[in-house]
């Protein structure tokens, strides 16, 4: 389960929410928690392994997996800076709000709510942001060029080959995964 690199289309996808919770969805999610903790990330959301799920996992404040989870955002906005797993080499300043109550379920269907702060709160909009399709470059700062860099870091991987491109078949098969495990048509 490789971690997709920019500019993979799946990247930009917004996920399908999950109606089925069994034990091939608890193999994804351990091995998400496996491939997040072999790059050293602390937070991967399925579409960066190619999958049109809406699910992440994140190891802070302590593992957990996070399923069709919905955001409410609390007290002000500070800047730090932000890495991606599938954007290697780029860290930029981002404004995230410093507080969260995040509703979810968890890999067996049964809900929870979680209220998080800090870097937890940061992580858990960074990797609700990849459900919706949306890059931590697309909130960077202004003054960053981010387009340029974008642009340059598609054209290395082009060339080094170590861009992610599935193949009809494998495209399929997400279809298949999709219908058997979202809500709406597929």
């Amino acid at each position: 389960m490789p971690i997709l690199l920019y500019p993979d289309p799946h990247l930009r996808y917004e996920c399908h929410l999950m109606n089925r919770f069994d034990r091939w969805l608890a193999g994804v999610c351990d091995a998400m928690f496996r491939e997040m903790g072999n790059s050293k990330g602390i937070g991967l959301a399925a579409p960066q392994v190619g999958l049109p799920f809406s699910l992440f996992v994140m190891k802070i404040p302590e593992p957990q997996v996070y399923i069709n989870p919905t955001v409410q955002y609390y007290g002000t906005t500070t800047t730090e800076n932000e890495a991606c797993l599938s954007i290697p080499g780029l860290i930029a300043p981002v404004a995230r709000f410093n507080k969260i109550r995040i509703s979810a379920s968890d890999q067996q269907g049964i809900p929870f709510q979680k209220l998080l702060s800090g870097l937890a709160a940061r992580c858990a909009q960074h990797e609700y942001d990849h459900l919706q399709g949306v890059l931590f470059t697309d909130r960077c700062q202004k003054g960053l060029e981010q387009a340029e860099f974008l642009a340059q870091l598609a054209e290395k991987q082009a060339v080094q080959g170590d861009r992610v491109v599935l193949s009809e078949k494998d495209t399929e098969r997400l279809n298949d995964l999709r219908r058997q495990y979202c809500y709406g048509d597929a």
